[in-house]
């Protein structure tokens, strides 16, 4: 891996001999990564050895956004435990994470069922005697009309967005409690904010998410634990690409909408978490960011 020196020193000499604003732009873009990720996110990690380095744990992370995160923590030094329905994405996620050098563990768990997350997070407990962060990533969407949407479909979605939610947010919260420390991440949707056609029980359950977050804060900020949300706009990740090659109208219509004229990448989505979990979030809580490219304010 370059050091900041070195990628400070490459990216200035690029700077001097482009003429390309574009080209210069992507230069201080990775460069401020860069910087951000080595003096702020790092430093969590920083001068630990391998037993006593933090633990993250992350549901739905088998794939898409949650598989990303995962690799972000590895990167920056974390304990990666990892948990979906799934087991061959997750076995296929931790094994790239160790190929890359990185900690990971992977658990087989429905997060309807609390028992079983509770389980996992008890475990994992004994196992490392901490959890420092939690990524409740996992969640349906499900596009359809009210009006086509069965009860079953509803339930499951209330399911495994809300009820699944909060089953992560108390077995980690319960752990945490026991070394008075900890960060818990909830994964909203700009869906919380705006209406959005065809997904009103998404958003119903999202929009209760951002409460959820809200109440935690607060009545969790007695033993040290802080408690935020992250709300994505439209993000491009392999499980909405087809939706998007099928619709380019509608998704020209929707950069159109947005002040920065383009989707997320799952990076833009993965920084931001990685701050929040991070020493320079230490004082925040109860708050769910945005990262939308602007939508909800146009």
């Amino acid at each position: 891996m370059e050091s900041r020196n070195d990628v400070i020193k490459e990216s200035v000499y690029i700077m001097k001999i482009s003429m390309d604003l574009k080209i210069v732009l992507r230069v201080m873009r990775n460069l401020l990564s860069t910087i951000i990720r080595e003096n702020i996110i790092l430093r969590g990690n920083e001068g630990m050895d391998i037993n006593n380095r933090k633990v993250v744990v992350i549901s739905g992370s088998g794939r898409g956004i949650g598989k990303a995160i995962a690799f972000a923590f590895a990167k920056n030094g974390y304990k990666v435990c990892i948990f979906s329905r799934s087991e061959d994405e997750c076995r296929d996620t931790v094994k790239e994470i160790k190929n890359s050098g990185g900690i990971a563990n992977y658990w087989i768990a429905d997060v309807k069922k609390h028992f079983e997350i509770e389980n996992i997070y008890n475990e994992i407990f004994e196992r490392y005697g901490r959890i420092d962060v939690a990524i409740n990533n996992a969640a349906v969407i499900g596009r359809d009309s009210f009006y086509n949407q069965s009860f079953d479909d509803i339930e499951k979605m209330v399911d495994i967005n809300l009820k699944g939610t909060l089953n992560c947010c108390k077995a980690a919260a319960k752990n945490m409690r026991k070394n008075k420390s900890g960060s818990i991440i909830n994964v909203a949707s700009v869906g919380a904010f705006i209406g959005l056609s065809e997904r009103v029980v998404y958003g119903a359950t999202k929009g209760a998410i951002v409460s959820l977050t809200k109440s935690l804060a607060v009545e969790l900020s007695n033993d040290n634990i802080t408690v935020n949300a992250i709300a994505p706009g439209a993000v491009r990740t392999p499980f909405n690409k087809k939706w998007f090659s099928d619709h380019p109208k509608l998704v020209q219509e929707l950069k159109e909408r947005i002040p920065l004229g383009r989707l997320a990448e799952i990076s833009d989505i993965v920084e931001p978490v990685i701050f929040l979990a991070s020493p320079s979030a230490r004082y925040i809580t109860g708050h769910t960011l945005v990262v939308d490219g602007g939508w909800t304010i146009s």
